[in-house]
């Protein structure tokens, strides 16, 4: 009795389905058939319209004519497939565009939410910031902002008082970081990069006098050539360069000028051009230029001084300014030296003088050099305390 209710059931089951089905009468190839689907009777008829048209274009055709009635179904089998698996690529292709868009849209709005939450929150910093403007001004008794419409610029007394304010603000936050650094007790040290050819008292000075001052800074010193001392401040090996200007400015760079130098340079007094008061670029022309320079950069610095202070095409190199001037002394050639602050005597046998191109004297700019991530109170210092001496 339980089997035959059971059966029972899935026969009503089945005529329920079977009744939700559309049945159709449709003309295939000449044949009517009966279809059934879940699908609309028009979009039975439409299936079967698209069979006949496949089979009308098939007929037209001799090759398929002549095959047998298998084989025709078989090769119309195949071409309904073929069709079928393209219009589903192209359907994918479709759908994944659909959910690209989707997602696009769903980003946007994403994007919009933020944006709108930020300029929430920038329109209240603007708020708070303009109570603030207003409660400066009237504090202060005088106008910082003009006013107009949307637009806010400066006035006079606003400018000073941002440009001023900017400096104070910039040097409490430098006085937190080193306070904070003291307070770790982290060990406080200043690498100085200075040219090979440097000849001159005030940075022993500027040494000894900073040191006095800031006993709690380990100073090192470290020579090269411009482009040696260049590369090491890079690297964050050195924390300020002293050296001529070579290179455009880099705004990450801290340039601050200390001096404008006059080119001589160191002659031996055995040379008949030593009686000269002045030497030109001309004069020197059949002679060596000893530069002093480090053995892998010596195509650098013989570019440099054949094109920009049209020296000699001959060049000898010491690795050390005694060596240098050793050379000198033995008339290997000449020695150019740079005036930035005061030469010491030279030594025994040597003659220093004036370098003149085209009727005028030569002269260069020196700067302190040094990164503005790494600035910090004792590299301005020691900066503004050299040029001090430099220009006494």
């Amino acid at each position: 009795m339980f089997c035959d209710r059971i059966r029972g059931s899935l026969t009503k089951d089945k005529e329920r389905i079977m009744s939700s089905k559309n049945y159709i009468d449709v003309i295939i190839d000449g044949k009517i058939y009966n279809i059934g689907g879940f699908e609309s009777e028009a979009y039975l008829q439409k299936v079967a319209s698209y069979i006949n048209n496949m089979i009308a274009e098939f007929k037209q055709n001799e090759n398929y004519r002549v095959q047998k009635v298998d084989m025709q179904r078989i090769l119309l089998e195949i071409n309904i497939a073929n069709d079928y698996f393209k219009a589903k690529k192209q359907a994918d292709l479709l759908q994944n565009d659909i959910e690209l868009k989707e997602k696009e849209v769903y980003d946007l709005k994403h994007e919009l939410i933020v944006s709108d939450s930020k300029a929430e929150t920038a329109t209240k910093e603007l708020n708070e910031a303009l109570e603030k403007i207003k409660s400066l001004e009237k504090e202060l008794g005088i106008r910082l902002f003009e006013r107009n419409k949307r637009h806010f610029s400066l006035t006079p007394a606003g400018e000073y008082f941002y440009r001023h304010g900017k400096v104070i603000l910039d040097e409490i936050e430098d006085f937190k970081e080193e306070t904070i650094r003291r307070g770790e007790d982290q060990e406080l040290n200043l690498t100085i990069g200075y040219p090979k050819n440097f000849s001159t008292s005030e940075l022993h000075q500027a040494i000894v006098e900073f040191n006095r001052i800031y006993p709690e800074v380990n100073i090192s010193v470290v020579s090269g050539t411009h482009e040696e001392l260049f590369e090491l401040l890079v690297q964050h090996h050195i924390d300020v360069k002293i050296s001529e200007q070579r290179r455009t400015f880099n705004e990450d760079y801290y340039n601050y000028e200390l001096k404008h130098s006059e080119c001589f340079v160191e002659i031996s007094s055995m040379n008949p051009l030593s009686q000269k008061d002045v030497l030109t670029t001309d004069d020197l022309k059949n002679m060596s230029c000893i530069l002093v320079v480090s053995k892998d950069k010596e195509d650098s610095e013989r570019e440099f001084y054949e094109k920009s202070l049209n020296l000699s095409r001959r060049f000898l190199y010491a690795n050390s300014l005694e060596q240098a001037r050793l050379m000198v002394a033995s008339q290997r050639g000449y020695l150019p030296i740079d005036q930035i602050g005061h030469l010491p005597k030279t030594m025994e046998g040597i003659e220093r003088i004036t370098l003149h191109y085209k009727g005028k004297p030569i002269q260069r700019n020196y700067f302190a050099c040094w990164s503005k991530e790494n600035t910090n109170y004792y590299i301005e210092e020691f900066v503004k305390m050299y040029k001090d001496l430099l220009n006494k």
